[in-house]
Formats: structure tokens, sequence, C-alpha cells
């Protein structure tokens, strides 16, 4: 749905969906793993128990990172899905708060 009739609604949806799919290397997301993979070589040469440390501390973060990803997973096309939850309340308070600004307008004419 594309052209005059598109709504804002899927405007927004188009242009997030293409944000959230970036691949290949131009995702950020690369770019911090190799990092965290890099510092953990290196403080595992230093140290094993540094290393093991640091290990941890690594799952542990990639773990919470997955943990919220899942949350707020807007592929899974769930009706009780968070995000969708989260976009679906946003919208109708905009929609509230500008039939509300033209009811003023009117009202002020």
């Amino acid at each position: 749905m594309s052209g005059l009739f598109e709504t804002r609604r899927h405007q927004r949806a188009r242009i997030a969906a293409s944000l959230d799919k970036r691949e290949g290397w131009t995702s950020p997301k690369w770019t911090v793993f190799a990092a965290s993979v890099v510092g953990f070589v290196i403080i595992a040469n230093f140290s094993t128990i540094f290393g093991i440390v640091t290990g941890s501390a690594i799952c542990g973060v990639v773990v919470i990172a997955l943990a919220v990803r899942l949350w707020l997973d807007s592929e899974r096309g769930l009706p009780g899905a968070e995000r969708t939850a989260l976009i679906d309340r946003f919208e109708r308070t905009a929609h509230a708060r500008r039939t509300a600004k033209e009811r003023e307008e009117v009202l002020r004419r």
C-alpha cells in the first residue's frame, strides 16, 4: 500500500520496518560483537580468570539483549506483543490529541 492513499500509520510502519531490517555488515550489532570478542581474547590472553569473568559478563549481556529482543519483537505478529501494544497506545493518544485540537479550533471560531 503506497502512494496517495497510504495512511500515516502505514508510513510509520514501513519506515520502522526498513530501519529494523538493516542486514549485513552495516548493522551496528556486528561492530559491537566484534569489539567484545576482541576484548575477550585480549583479556583471556592476559589472565584465564579475567577471561572467564569477561566471558561470563559478555554471555550475560547477550542473554539480556535476547530477552529484550524477544519481549519487544514486532516480527512475531502476535496481537499481544508489547511493541505492538505500545505503538497502538501511542497512535490512539495522538489521534485523541488531534481531535481535541480540531474541536478546540472549531469552538474558537
